[in-house]
């Protein structure tokens, strides 16, 4: 699972996007990153992660005064620089140590009608995408990962921040609450911790059989449903106690920009389940779409012209403007941020 930092809310005095970039910014001054982090980041480094905020800020404001015709590759570009500040955040290496290559291929079934179903992307073993990859904690080897084909669809179903669009088909599920508890220090405490999740619903084992079933990739079969626990809260409580070198459920929790909480399964691909980061997932779509604006501009303008059909990606890529920045963020200041539009906090 990716780190569930603390949430810190925080009203916006113009568009939510621009004070996510102006955070990021403050993030990159040398005091903030090393306290965030408690590591000292060498001149060069820091000249780098700022340099690449600075280029990608271009990137993303040249995109917002550009039509859909042509943005999603600015966007992707954008993206990419933002990767790489993270991955020389947490790996702490240099840019040469990157590379050049993106990490990621591009496959369009020209016999299909273009759709999501007939764009995909590949993994390969080097990039940034495979460094992205390296810079979270995970069950499996990033080698697993390499040579997967991913249909575009697919990636959609897992992009929580266009959940709404997708409810009867998201592979995903929304939740109330989420938290870990340490309970080592409790009386009479059997594991050190507790993973504690509230489902919306009644609390009967009917109903969690059910939450279960919506989305059989979710591995919730080590929960179980208990009555008592966090009687305040709406929704059903499940729990997992655990130690700390148990094998936990391969899936992830993550927010989006809103605060919502969501379980996301990992995807099934052949024969294989891998489970990805919503900042992967994003990524990953950002990229595809790039690649067929870039290469396939023909196909692209017909697939703008069948709103039906571009629904969703045209969503995705809208969302990702302002989620992929915050991702960032979230990870540069160890703290998850969410911002509010001008008059959406009071304060008291």
């Amino acid at each position: 699972m990716t780190p569930f930092f603390t949430e810190r809310s925080l009203l916006s005095s113009e568009k939510p996007d621009r004070e996510i970039w102006d955070l990021l910014s403050l993030n990159l001054i040398s005091e903030h990153l090393n306290s965030a982090t408690g590591y000292t980041y060498n001149k060069a480094k820091l000249n780098t992660m700022r340099t690449l905020y600075r280029q990608s800020r271009e990137l993303f404001n040249a995109s917002e005064n550009t039509s859909l015709e042509t943005s999603p590759l600015l966007d992707y570009y954008s993206y990419y620089m933002l990767s790489k500040i993270l991955i020389i955040k947490s790996q702490r290496i240099g840019i040469e140590a990157i590379g050049e290559k993106h990490g990621l291929s591009f496959h369009l079934d020209r016999e299909k009608p273009i759709c999501s179903e007939s764009i995909a992307i590949s993994i390969n073993s080097k990039g940034t995408f495979n460094k992205l990859l390296n810079s979270f904690n995970r069950q499996k080897s990033v080698k697993e990962y390499c040579s997967t084909k991913i249909n575009l669809k697919e990636l959609l179903l897992h992009d929580i921040d266009i959940y709404d669009y997708v409810p009867f088909e998201a592979k995903m599920l929304p939740v109330y609450d989420f938290r870990i508890r340490h309970m080592r220090n409790l009386p009479n405490a059997t594991h050190d911790n507790r993973v504690e999740i509230r489902f919306i619903g009644k609390p009967t084992p009917e109903t969690f059989e059910i939450t279960k079933r919506k989305v059989p990739d979710l591995d919730l079969s080590m929960f179980h449903l208990v009555d008592g626990i966090l009687a305040d809260l709406p929704g059903y409580p499940i729990i997992l106690d655990y130690n700390m070198d148990d094998i936990l459920p391969d899936f992830d929790i993550e927010r989006n920009v809103h605060g919502e909480i969501f379980l996301i399964p990992p995807l099934q691909i052949g024969n294989k389940s891998l489970l990805f980061y919503q900042i992967e997932i994003l990524f990953m779509i950002s990229f595809a779409i790039a690649n067929l604006v870039r290469y396939y501009p023909l196909q692209w303008v017909e697939l703008l012209s069948d709103e039906k059909r571009l629904w969703n990606i045209r969503k995705a890529i809208a969302h990702a403007r302002r989620s992929f920045p915050n991702h960032i963020l979230n990870y540069m200041a160890e703290e998850f941020h969410n911002v509010l539009p001008p008059g959406s906090l009071k304060r008291l």
